[in-house]
């Protein structure tokens, strides 16, 4: 799994869900109330609300979800799909 400080960056808003075996992080779309994430490093996240401030050790989260990268990258080159009888063996 990619590290957590890369995925979740201070200012984002986050709920954050106790699992069995530790904890789930959903990155909620901007205007949503929830926990909102004030630091975010290799070892922990520190996420506050109204007269909470929560800090969650990184090794305890499990899963981050609904991650919307915060610089847009390249459109995926176009691929073009070609029956198997058409392609060509490459010469040996």
């Amino acid at each position: 799994m990619a590290k957590v400080c890369e995925q979740v960056q201070v200012g984002q808003t986050v709920t954050l869900r106790e699992l069995e075996y530790g904890f789930e992080v959903a990155v909620l779309p901007a205007g949503q109330s929830g926990l909102v994430v004030i630091e975010a490093t290799a070892d922990y996240i520190v996420m506050e609300e109204p007269d909470v401030v929560t800090r969650v050790p990184t090794f305890l989260i499990k899963n981050v979800t609904g991650v919307v990268p915060a610089v847009p990258s390249e459109p995926a080159p176009e691929v073009i799909a070609q029956p198997a009888s058409e392609i060509v063996p490459a010469a040996a």
